[in-house]
């Protein structure tokens, strides 16, 4: 055949990964002289045959390429960069592929070739990088043994386009190990790491480490910074206006957050608490949420003793604020210590505030049936001269009174009429939520003649005319459950 005939059929097999054709190409002895001109050829990408099989990730094809460069005793091309600025050791690492590496290696080795290990593309990626995004500590091991070996100073620090780096990817991986294997050869190896250093989007190890919930690496990052007099990041906010006391709350991590006060505090730093990321969360909003009355403690009392006012009131954009999270977790003790902390630091709390939904702390107390939280809030609305809101409805159109009778809590009934009475507020007690229930049709549905006596009693005083006969959803109506449920005393009622 010609030689362009041969080129072409050999590209033919090549591109389908056809390894037996390939191979009677490459043994057919009246082919060599043409191999031999083809096998390290570069294209006008500067593509080669190896570099190729490489990014093709076909370890057969890599094989058979090596054991043809070492039957005919052909150098083999394997260092040489394409116009992108690829070689196959980094190709091998993208694809992740340790059995390619080990091939290379010993193919170098076997002819004494130090292998490219540092050389980053047009990208900027290099091995190291590559093997710890892909979270394969064996590669990471192969390649740092390797440098060791021939006695090459290993970039450990180098950073992609993306300004990613080899401590980025291993706590972005979460991988502990990895972690270790790049703290020992910088400290063997007498180098500095790059541990502060903030990616594209403002991201940075320490951050990593608090987002994947790994205490081990961040105990890891303190230590290391603590030995090589570093001052750690500690407050550096992402592009998302995240930073690691916000990750830390929002893991629902005491122990980490418990690291980064004692570290700040030893290295007189003081710790944004206060501050919100994109979706308008902060560390008191999310430790109420998570329901960690420790977390909330932890964050006063270290408020307290740097004398910052902590943010209580400020809502995320979902209209949520640490009040609203503390009653709708049910936790007395949290809305205690809310109030506690804005009556001695001269803050008047919000209590009405709607979220996107329309709840507020007293239609969720009254949701979660809890009359000590209930008596709180219509207290600390009486002590600073708030109106408390009671009759708002959310967006299923629910409100106090609907949730009390459905809840059959009369003491929670007395209440709201009590406040409505004092406050000079008309309760609403005909509104139907969005299935068409409302107080009357509920009191009766949960059998209950008290809270109906009430609330007729209240319509009387009131002026008010009771609905009596409006349908829900479903069709039903008072006399209808009445009779449901057998109440003689409702009915003469």
């Amino acid at each position: 055949q010609s030689d362009s005939k041969l080129e072409e059929l050999l590209e033919k097999e090549f591109k389908n990964e056809n390894i037996e054709n390939l191979k009677s190409i490459l043994n057919d002895p009246n082919n060599n002289n043409i191999i031999l001109n083809i096998i390290n050829k570069q294209d006008n990408d500067g593509d080669y045959l190896l570099l190729r099989a490489t990014i093709m990730n076909n370890i057969e094809i890599v094989k058979l390429l090596i054991d043809y460069a070492i039957e005919k005793n052909i150098t083999l091309k394997i260092n040489e960069k394409n116009n992108d600025g690829e070689y196959p050791l980094l190709w091998a690492t993208t694809k992740n592929n340790i059995e390619i590496v080990k091939l290379l290696i010993d193919y170098a080795n076997k002819y004494d070739i130090v292998l490219k290990i540092n050389e980053q593309n047009k990208w900027g990626n290099y091995p190291l990088l590559q093997a710890t995004d892909k979270d394969n500590i064996e590669i990471v091991k192969l390649l740092v043994d390797y440098s060791i070996e021939k006695n090459i100073p290993l970039e450990i620090n180098e950073k992609n386009k993306m300004q990613n780096y080899p401590l980025f990817w291993a706590t972005y991986r979460d991988n502990i190990e990895i972690v270790k294997l790049l703290i020992d050869y910088a400290n063997k190896s007498n180098i500095t790491l790059k541990i502060n250093e903030q990616n594209y989007n403002g991201n940075y190890p320490l951050l990593l480490a608090i987002y994947k919930n790994n205490i081990e690496i961040v105990k890891l990052l303190i230590d290391y910074a603590n030995k090589n007099s570093i001052v750690l990041k500690i407050n550096e906010q992402s592009d998302d206006e995240d930073y690691p006391l916000f990750w830390a709350t929002y893991k629902n991590n005491i122990e980490i957050i418990k690291l980064l006060i004692d570290y700040s505090n030893k290295n007189n730093i003081i710790l944004k608490i206060n501050e919100q990321n994109n979706d308008g969360n902060y560390p008191l909003l999310i430790a109420t949420d998570k329901d960690n009355i420790e977390m909330v403690k932890l964050l006063i009392d270290y408020a307290i003793e740097k004398n910052i006012t902590l943010e209580i009131n400020e809502q995320n954009q979902m209209k949520n604020y640490p009040l609203f999270w503390a009653t709708y977790r049910d936790n007395i003790e949290i809305v205690k210590l809310l109030i506690d902390y804005a009556n001695k630091s001269n803050i008047t709390l919000k209590i009405n505030e709607q979220n996107y939904n329309g709840n507020y702390p007293l239609l969720l107390a009254i949701y979660k049936d809890n009359i000590e939280i209930v008596k709180l809030l219509i207290d600390y609305a009486n002590k600073n001269n708030i109106t408390l809101e009671i009759n708002a409805q959310n967006n299923d159109e629910d409100y106090p009174l609907f949730w009390t009778t459905y809840r059959d809590n009369i003491e929670i009934v007395k209440l709201l009429i009590d406040y409505a009475n004092k406050s000079n507020i008309t309760l609403k007690i005909n509104e139907q939520n969005y299935n068409g229930n409302y107080p009357l049709l509920l009191a009766i549905y949960r059998d209950n003649v008290e809270i109906v006596k009430l609330l007729i009693d209240y319509a009387n005083k009131n002026s008010i005319v009771l609905k009596i006969n409006e349908q829900n959803n479903d069709r039903e109506y008072p006399l209808h459950w009445a009779t449901e449920m057998n109440n003689i005393e409702i009915l003469n009622y």
